[in-house]
C-alpha cells in the first residue's frame, strides 16, 4: 500500500477502522505522517477521522493508544490463560496422529527395510514422525 502511495496511485485512503492500518501507535503516526507528505488523504470510516485536520491528528493518537492498549491486554490475558491451562495439565496444541497402530505400520514396514520416505507416503505422516518413531523405538537408520 505505501508502495501505491509513492507512486501516486491513489490520493484518498479509506481504512474500515485504525487498527487494519497499523498495530503500534508510533507505526500508525508514521504511516499517517508519510501518507500526508504525500498529499493523501487518509480517513477511517468506523471513527469518522480525517488525518488532514489538526483534531483528526489527535484522535489519531489517542485511539491509536487505546487500540494499542487493548491489543496488549488481550495478549496478556491469552498468555495468563495459556498459562494456566498447562498449570492444569491440559494438553494444547494439534493431537498428535502418532497411535499404537501407526507406530505398529511404521515398525514393520521399517523391518522390512521400506524407505523412510516410501513409510511416510504410505502411512501419510510426515519424514519426521516416521523418524521420530524409529529413534523412540532405539532403532537405528539402514
Amino acid at each position: 500500500m505505501l508502495a501505491a502511495a509513492r507512486s501516486k496511485r491513489f490520493t484518498v485512503l479509506y481504512c474500515v477502522s485504525i487498527d487494519r492500518l497499523s498495530r503500534s501507535t508510533k507505526d500508525l503516526l508514521q504511516v499517517v505522517e508519510e501518507l500526508n507528505n504525500l498529499g493523501i488523504t487518509l480517513i477511517f470510516h468506523r471513527e469518522a477521522i480525517d488525518s488532514k485536520s489538526a483534531m483528526g491528528q489527535f484522535f489519531l493518537t489517542v485511539l491509536s493508544s487505546i487500540a494499542q492498549l487493548e491489543r496488549e491486554t488481550m495478549i496478556a490475558r491469552i498468555n495468563q490463560g495459556i498459562a494456566r491451562a498447562k498449570s492444569q495439565g491440559k494438553k494444547l496444541g494439534r493431537p498428535s496422529k502418532i497411535n499404537q497402530s501407526l507406530i505398529n505400520a511404521v515398525l514393520l514396514l521399517y523391518q522390512k527395510q521400506v524407505s523412510v520416505r516410501d513409510i511416510a507416503k504410505t502411512c501419510a505422516v510426515g519424514i519426521g514422525t516416521v523418524y521420530s518413531i524409529i529413534k523412540n523405538q532405539n532403532l537405528t537408520e539402514k
